[in-house]
């Protein structure tokens, strides 16, 4: 597996060395001279979200709180992606940007471009350092690398990948990943119900419904108490990633603005095809696990490993990195491009000494990988971390944005108003563990999530500034 492993990291290194041949500029390094194709556009949207959220760490949710846990990711994740294309995707590629902090600063000032470039990359930080963990995990279960080096490991090759090719080669390889993953998950879907239903694949579907308790089949809360919850979780993938660069940077990077939208739309509803899968198989591989008498830590790469051959173990744990390397090099270059282009290009002390906008932009990259890797040490729980990299675009970036590219009132002060009100609030939530509106006193009477408390605060922040910058102008 070693071998199989290195030999298809040589062989992502060569295509992202081949792609620097189409890199002259920073406009080249960032969104690929803006030439993209629908194809390469929705496969790159596809592979950077079907990363370890939803072929690991949502799966290994499942199994233990069952299809509502689906709630993040792979439906608000997949229908972000649809909203995307409704709400975002035309308005922004007409902008021509480099990345999306160039939006709050073109629509709302320089202030607004810091503030949300700032947002934003702790939520990348965040995201990155959820794939790095899962990746270890599988590292550790197929060759048997130590997780504390596992990370290292990944680390390393997700940031000098990134460093090498940018968007080019991200795209690129994303495509071909996106065919492996897709290969590869299926095969273990098929693999997994087989051995439930032995050897029919009908019969584990007909096992898996039999033998799994109901409240685990289902994809919504069975009853009222965990309704508010579930709607939260829904409202974080499917707003969350609406202000995020990586979607803004595949907008961007495309050759029209039908294009655009066709590629959000292409990738939401592939997203939403194919993600509930994962979950799925997790379940079905959480009765065969029971009858073995192991509880795996995690899933999907204990299943690639008890129920398929050895030749298909290797492609399911190809498609496994591929997928996850696909998260992290997006994530890292989403991340980096908003460090370089909105902050350090911005502030001159830093600007004089990063030299040429290429080397900036390597440079932050760099730092981008530490700073992840840091992260993917302190060794938070993995979905409550994905959960919350959700969260800060719902809270304190989402309403600048919609607001910016629909609406003509509202100026920098609205902008600053609506996104420091709503994280200043959410972070406070945060900090003190509470999970709805002011903790468990209030929440009592009014059980509001704080995701969608801190949203509506940044709604009504944004609209009561507009409404005073009107009256007075």
């Amino acid at each position: 597996m070693l071998i199989v492993l290195v030999v298809c990291a040589a062989a992502l290194f060569a295509v992202a060395w081949w792609s620097r041949r189409r890199i002259e500029s920073e406009e080249d390094y960032l969104v690929a001279g803006r030439r993209l194709p629908v194809w390469l556009a929705w496969a790159s949207l596809f592979a950077t979200w079907f990363g370890a959220g939803t072929l690991l760490t949502v799966s290994d949710e499942v199994r233990v709180r069952g299809l509502e846990r689906m709630a993040l990711d792979p439906i608000g994740a997949g229908l972000c992606l649809l909203l995307g294309a409704l709400l975002v995707a035309r308005p922004l590629w007409r902008l021509k940007l480099l990345t999306l902090g160039d939006f709050y600063a073109r629509r709302f000032g320089a202030a607004s471009e810091l503030v949300a470039s700032a947002l934003m990359i702790p939520g990348y930080l965040g995201w990155v350092a959820v794939q790095f963990t899962a990746l270890a995990q599988v590292l550790e279960v197929y060759v048997g690398l130590p997780a504390g080096w596992g990370v290292i490991v990944v680390a390393a090759v997700g940031t000098a990948y990134t460093l090498v090719g940018g968007l080019w080669s991200v795209t690129i390889t994303d495509a071909l990943q996106t065919v492996v993953l897709l290969a590869g998950v299926l095969v273990l879907a098929w693999a997994t119900f087989a051995a439930l239903g032995g050897g029919d694949v009908v019969d584990g579907w007909r096992e898996l419904v039999a033998r799994t308790p109901p409240a685990l089949l289902s994809p919504w809360p069975r009853g009222g108490a965990g309704t508010i919850g579930w709607i939260a979780l829904l409202c974080a993938g499917a707003l969350g990633n609406l202000p995020s660069q990586d979607l803004s940077q595949r907008i961007a990077a495309v050759r029209d603005e039908r294009s655009a939208r066709r590629a959000c739309t292409i990738a939401g509803v592939l997203y939403l095809v194919f993600g509930v899968i994962p979950p799925l198989v997790a379940l079905a591989g959480r009765i065969i696990a029971a009858r073995a008498g192991v509880r795996p830590a995690s899933m999907l790469p204990w299943l690639g490993q008890h129920v398929l051959s050895p030749a298909w173990s290797a492609v399911f744990l190809v498609a496994t990195c591929a997928a996850v390397l696909s998260s992290i090099t997006s994530g890292v270059l989403a991340a980096s491009s908003l460090l370089s282009q909105n902050i350090v290009a911005r502030v001159p002390a830093l600007d004089a000494r990063a030299g040429s906008a290429l080397r900036r932009n390597h440079t932050s990259v760099g730092v981008v990988g530490a700073l992840s890797l840091a992260i993917a040490a302190l060794g938070k729980r993995a979905y409550d971390l994905l959960a919350s990299t959700y969260e800060i675009g719902v809270v304190g970036l989402l309403v600048p944005l919609v607001a910016g590219l629909h609406v003509a009132r509202g100026g920098q002060r609205a902008a600053l108003v609506s996104m420091l009100a709503g994280s200043a609030l959410w972070t406070l939530h945060l900090a003190f563990g509470w999970e709805t509106l002011f903790g468990p006193g209030l929440g009592a009477v009014l059980p509001l999530p704080r995701a969608l408390a801190c949203f509506f605060i940044s709604a009504i922040a944004y609209a009561l500034f507009a409404t005073r910058d009107a009256v007075r102008a």
